[in-house]
């Protein structure tokens, strides 16, 4: 690597967290692995409260919630339909991530192998 391309690498204009996932049943997800967090800031998913509805809170407030993007993919082995995981919106202090059956267009539970990255643009 040259010193050009290190430097560029340092200076991407975000820090990041990204993080491995798991939730079944009724469970609040748990977080098994954080591969990487430059952010500063410590993340930790609520309480279980609705059907496939999983609430990502950092421990303080997103300075600005605009410059927050995140992005979600998982999987869920036990489904016997298709479903959708994605990030349903990033608030000043959270992400909230929603688990869809694609068939019927309802809430689901269980996620095996989730990864959420979040990265906050300066």
């Amino acid at each position: 690597a040259t010193l050009g391309s290190v430097s560029t690498l340092a200076n991407k204009g975000y820090t990041s967290y990204v993080a491995k996932f798991t939730q079944s049943s009724t469970n609040t997800p748990v977080i098994s692995t954080v591969v990487v967090n430059d952010t500063g800031l410590t993340f930790a998913f609520d309480a279980y409260s609705a059907i496939g509805t999983y609430t990502l809170k950092p421990i303080e407030n997103f300075t600005d919630a605009t410059k927050v993007c995140a992005t979600v993919t998982a999987w869920a082995k036990e489904a016997a339909a298709a479903r959708l995981i994605s990030v349903k919106e990033v608030v000043s202090n959270a992400v909230v991530i929603q688990n869809i059956e694609l068939a019927t267009r309802t809430p689901a539970n269980t996620v095996d192998n989730g990864v959420i990255e979040i990265r906050i643009y300066s």
